[in-house]
């Protein structure tokens, strides 16, 4: 379909200035008016009814208090139940034995790895950092397998530390955790064969 557009008036063009807002409708606005006014007129009705309520609800709160005050006055408490149930005696006399059974101390050391590499210099570059930003001994140890040649960075062994009542895998542990916060995360333990 073609069209012609040789005659086709030009587009009027839009002020630049304030755009003109759309005018609110009548029927919106007279309807919120006469809502407004009927809850005005609703509230100004609920005041005045309630206006001398006050004075009239402090008068009836105020007899029944003498009144009650009295009767209480006039009755003595009755005494307390027996308790028919006897444990709360029975608690006071028993003693609990509890048998502690020794947690294993397990003597087994741990070793950590870190990092595996095929080149010597990025081991060194692992044991490096450990002990920059840790502050622990590592070592490189260089073995021979069907894949080749690996340099593993490990630490350890860990035995334990007694003054602290750490186990050789809490130290393990302990010590993972400190790696993973400075992003090295690839740290694995496991109990040493040695």
């Amino acid at each position: 379909m073609t069209r012609d557009y040789k005659n086709r008036k030009p587009a009027k063009r839009r002020s630049r200035g304030r755009r003109k807002e759309a005018p609110k409708s009548k029927f919106k606005l007279g309807l919120f008016a006469v809502v407004t006014v009927a809850l005005v007129a609703w509230g100004i009705h609920f005041l005045n009814s309630i206006s001398g309520s006050a004075e009239e609800a402090k008068a009836v709160v105020n007899k029944p208090k003498a009144t009650v005050q009295a009767k209480v006055a006039e009755k003595p408490l009755p005494k307390p139940p027996k308790e028919i149930y006897e444990y709360v005696d029975t608690l006071k006399q028993k003693e609990v034995e509890i048998e502690l059974q020794q947690q294993s101390d397990s003597k087994t050391p741990y070793i950590m790895q870190c990092g595996s590499f095929r080149n010597q210099d990025d081991a060194e570059v692992m044991k490096a950092s450990i002990a920059w930003q840790v502050g622990q001994h590592s070592t490189v140890e260089r073995t021979e397998g069907q894949n080749g040649v690996w340099y593993r960075v490990r630490l350890g062994p860990f035995t334990g530390d007694p003054e602290n009542q750490l186990t050789p895998k809490r130290q393990a542990q302990g010590l993972q955790k400190q790696l993973r916060k400075l992003k090295i995360a690839n740290c694995q333990f496991w109990p040493s064969k040695a």
